[in-house]
């Protein structure tokens, strides 16, 4: 077995990796059930007289900084790798947001999905989740639309006249809707009524 977290389903004990002399003792390093990635394991692990027995060390002469992890089963002791796809340091099959980098796991609407990855959080802080509020990522608390289109003022690119596409051709922040003059639906035709 190379590389990734490791976790264990009984206690493992580490001996010094340079045992002094008449104090080669056993420290109990790995509780049952922690995940310890691979820098915890670069030392000789192995068990108290009659436990289960693993022995881990570092490999040498190839593929530095790669583990070689040998398990020798005693009283049916099992090891097994523990996934983090993202790298977070969580576990996968507990992890939160299992493919979005979250090592804090933050869920404020304690919905079992971090908040990184979760469709219903509420990125503007404005107390309202993404599903119910009308400008997701502008804070908004008081959600007035005085159009009634959908979107709020805060992000209305045209508040007063309803226009539930927000459609901007020309990208200039200002709706296709408050720009249109005479049927001309360039969005030149504001531009153009000044210069008469």
């Amino acid at each position: 077995m190379y590389g990734g977290p490791t976790a264990a389903d009984t206690s493992a004990w580490a001996a010094r990796t340079r045992p002094e002399p008449n104090r080669d003792f056993f420290t109990p390093i790995w509780p049952r059930g922690r995940i310890i990635g691979d820098a915890a394991l670069a030392q000789v692990v192995r068990p108290q007289p009659g436990g289960p027995a693993v022995t881990t060390s570092p490999k040498r002469n190839t593929l530095p900084h790669k583990l070689l992890i040998l398990i020798c089963l005693l009283l049916a002791s099992t090891v097994a790798w523990a996934a983090d796809a993202d790298l977070d340091g969580v576990d996968d099959a507990v992890d939160n947001c299992p493919g979005v980098y979250n090592p804090t796991q933050a869920d404020d609407d304690m919905d079992q999905i971090g908040d990184l990855c979760d469709p219903d959080a509420d990125p503007d802080a404005d107390g309202l989740p993404n599903y119910m509020d009308n400008c997701p990522n502008l804070s908004n608390p008081s959600q007035a639309d005085d159009d009634a289109d959908g979107a709020g003022n805060t992000c209305d690119n045209c508040p007063n006249i309803p226009n539930v596409d927000q459609a901007d051709l020309d990208h200039n922040g200002v709706g296709d809707a408050c720009e249109t003059v005479s049927g001309d639906d360039s969005g030149w035709g504001m531009l153009k009524s000044w210069y008469r």
